[in-house]
């Protein structure tokens, strides 16, 4: 099946070497049939803004929403939850990278283990690109997830790939002090 995937991502003053590298590689994804949603959730920073007016103008899977103002992370996830069509939605951060199967990856995983979500495990680089933290690659199930939750989160937000009805049902991002 050939479903849309629309990643959604937020970027308010990351490095713009950073931004670039994130949406290069969404683009270059293996699985193609995709929307790239992008809020700037800070209006003022011109630079970040001609960047990502850039990608709305070379790539029609680009969207690019200008915030009028900032909104924080949340208000910015629920706007660009509106302007999704995909049936699967991919969060993405602005300083992060995906490996080029990503989203063909959880998207096969989820329809083959009959899934509403998934995530996936990270690899944690600092700003050179160095690893400082690789996971082990353990599948967890579900008695493992709840053993882990007492004392550790075990999904990291801009791994999180679902289908869009997930977020109707829970009516998109709750505003939180932290989870």
């Amino acid at each position: 099946m050939n479903e849309l995937i629309s990643v959604i991502m937020s970027s308010y003053n990351e490095e713009l070497e950073w931004v670039d590298e994130c949406i290069r590689s969404i683009l270059n994804q293996s699985y193609e049939h995709l929307e790239l949603i992008i809020v700037l959730d800070k209006p003022e920073n011109k630079e970040l803004a001609e960047l990502l007016v850039s990608y709305e103008q070379k790539d029609k899977r680009v969207k690019l929403l200008i915030n009028e103002e900032n909104m924080g992370l949340v208000r910015s996830l629920n706007r660009a939850l509106d302007h999704c069509g995909g049936y699967y939605i991919a969060r993405m951060d602005a300083d992060d990278r995906a490996l080029p199967t990503r989203l063909e990856n959880q998207k096969n995983y989820l329809e083959r283990h009959q899934l509403d979500f998934v995530f996936s495990e990270l690899i944690l680089m600092d700003e050179k690109g160095k690893v400082l933290v690789e996971s082990d690659g353990q599948e967890l199930d579900g008695d493992e997830i709840k053993r882990r939750l007492n004392y550790t989160n075990v999904s990291t937000h801009p791994t999180w790939f679902l289908k869009k009805e997930v977020y109707g049902l829970l009516k998109g991002y709750r505003e939180v002090p932290y989870c």
